[in-house]
């Protein structure tokens, strides 16, 4: 048998006409959208600035960062295997400034580091962030080793 009886036996269906348009509305209709990153960060950043109105003088309550946290992981899932895609990374780092301005009128009114800086001055807070980063002990603490 010749090489172009093989290559014969072999058919590749050539679609016609009418199943390229129908072939090219479908593959339309599943084409993955991106969400621009910088779009996602600015409307983060402005519901930063919302939240961050209504919370700084009275902290919030503990179950809006809850919802927060939540509300990233949940995007983090659907925003990665959906049509309408947003980079993880984005997400990420948009949710992190609307999380960090309800948690920190939250902690910072009873913190103890809070108490180290109005007796001890701005040297407890860089004692506390050596402590903290550049210690064994004050790794553990932050990160839990063991679990």
């Amino acid at each position: 048998m010749s090489s172009e009886s093989k290559v014969s036996n072999h058919l590749i269906p050539v679609p016609t006409k009418k199943e390229d348009k129908v072939s090219s509305a479908h593959q339309t209709s599943n084409a993955i959208i991106e969400i621009p990153s910088k779009r996602v960060f600015i409307i983060c950043l402005a519901t930063a600035a919302v939240v961050g109105l209504f919370t700084w003088s009275s902290p919030a309550n503990p179950n809006l960062l809850g919802a927060e946290v939540f509300t990233t992981v949940i995007a983090l899932f659907l925003f990665g295997s959906i049509k309408y895609r947003i980079d993880k990374n984005a997400i990420t780092y948009a949710a992190l400034p609307i999380i960090l301005v309800t948690f920190f009128p939250i902690w910072w009114p009873t913190s103890q580091l809070r108490e180290e800086i109005s007796q001890q001055g701005m040297g407890a807070l860089w004692e506390a962030v050596g402590h903290s980063l550049f210690s064994i002990h004050g790794l553990e603490k932050l990160i839990h080793g063991d679990t």
